[in-house]
């Protein structure tokens, strides 16, 4: 089903499955609108379940060369299921912005790739030759999960920004690679290589964050632009293990990362990072707010400018444990804080060094307290003899 320069596509329905490439499509050709148009929405909404499968996509799409901005996709229901490279887009390949994406939803599960190791998505893209920014992506659900190599992502592949991720849900888990390891499963905003523009922010309200085997949250700036920031607000419990929450910057300005829980755990290689690669850029700084904070093994809570100022550390907590921790050591290059079997923080930059703030030090834990020498004598709290019962007619045993 296609509508182009500006008509609109409705689907209202009890369940809606799509698979073998069928595909919903939205926007403007080649050379066709004007700067004040608006190609048409797509609203799909489903009483029960939408399953999207087999590469079947649905997508609103600024060609080449047209003018005007894309539509928004809107989509509702009780489950939304994207599996097999199937796909739901906000693209624009012109001079307008690609159109909003936003879903609704119960549950929500991305997952997995094609058997080419293409990857479920939720997306929206500025592509490459395009000028136009790329659009917002807002998911509302109960419970999100994202697994085997699929993926929840805004990017900008030219001069355009990325556009901005927000997901605001009471669970969310994501876990695994795709087979082949080439995709990490997570939520992303990005600025491709070769780009010039800034990635957008990525926003995650949860009642519950789970980040597992490979899977990452990820903001990323790998040509000229700025990293976007990470925000992250958890209600319970924040548990990584061997995942990771990273942004990136080649040469420009490197995001900041902000998490708010009640408990963070950091197990296996899980690492909260900011990192300038190159050029004289900043740091970003990493502030993490929590009750208690355990980072166990290889996990490191890292932000590196290579050439420029690390950015600033900052652990709110009234009770922090790092196993086999050590203060941070100036002039460390990120490569030789890995796979060391202990838990880094570290903020270094060859201009300057990030100021890290920890607990008072007595409070700052290397190792888990130990028992007290003095063992209790259970013996001395048991009685000596059991007084039986008398005058009553019928009794227990034991």
């Amino acid at each position: 089903v296609t509508a182009s320069d500006g008509g609109s596509i409705t689907v209202n329905a009890r369940n809606l499955e799509m698979t073998g490439e069928s595909i919903l499509l939205a926007g403007i050709d080649s050379g066709l609108g004007s700067n004040n148009s608006q190609a048409g929405n797509i609203e799909v909404h489903a009483t029960v379940a939408i399953n999207l499968n087999n590469s079947s996509e649905i997508a609103n799409q600024v060609q080449p060369k047209a003018n005007g901005q894309g539509g928004n996709v809107n989509i509702s229901a009780s489950t939304l299921r994207i599996e097999g490279a199937a796909q739901v887009n906000t693209l624009t390949s012109g001079a307008g912005k690609a159109g909003s994406l936003s879903v609704d939803a119960q549950d929500v599960q991305i997952i997995g790739t094609s058997a080419d190791g293409f990857p479920s998505a939720l997306r929206s893209s500025a592509l490459s030759n395009s000028t136009g920014d790329g659009g917002d992506l807002t998911l509302r659900t109960n419970t999100l999960l994202v697994r085997d190599g699929a993926q929840v992502l805004t990017s900008t592949f030219a001069t355009g920004k990325g556009g901005s991720l927000s997901v605001d849900a009471q669970d969310v888990q994501l876990i695994g690679t795709s087979a082949d390891g080439q995709y990490f499963s997570g939520l992303f905003t990005s600025a491709v290589p070769n780009s010039t523009g800034d990635a957008g922010d990525l926003t995650i309200n949860t009642g519950e964050l789970l980040i597992q085997d490979g899977a990452e949250v990820g903001a990323e700036a790998r040509s000229q632009g700025n990293a976007g920031n990470i925000t992250i607000n958890v209600d319970g419990l924040l548990r990584a293990t061997n995942g990771d929450i990273i942004t990136t910057a080649e040469r420009s300005s490197g995001g900041a990362i902000t998490i708010t829980a009640k408990d963070m755990r950091l197990f296996g290689d899980s690492n909260i990072a900011t990192n300038v690669l190159s050029g004289v850029g900043g740091g970003g700084n990493i502030t993490l707010n929590a009750n208690s904070i355990i980072a166990l093994n290889d996990s490191d809570i890292l932000a590196f400018a290579r050439d420029g100022r690390g950015g600033n550390i900052t652990l709110n907590t009234p009770a922090f444990f790092g196993q086999n921790y050590q203060p941070t050591l100036s002039g460390a290059d990120r490569l030789t804080l890995d796979g060391n079997n202990r838990v880094d923080l570290n903020a270094t930059g060859d201009l300057s060094s990030g100021i890290i703030t920890t607990p008072e030090p007595s409070l700052v834990q290397n190792s888990f307290i130990e028992l007290p020498q003095n063992l209790i004598d259970t013996s001395s709290l048991i009685a000596s003899s059991c007084i039986a019962r008398r005058n009553q007619k019928q009794q227990g045993s034991f």
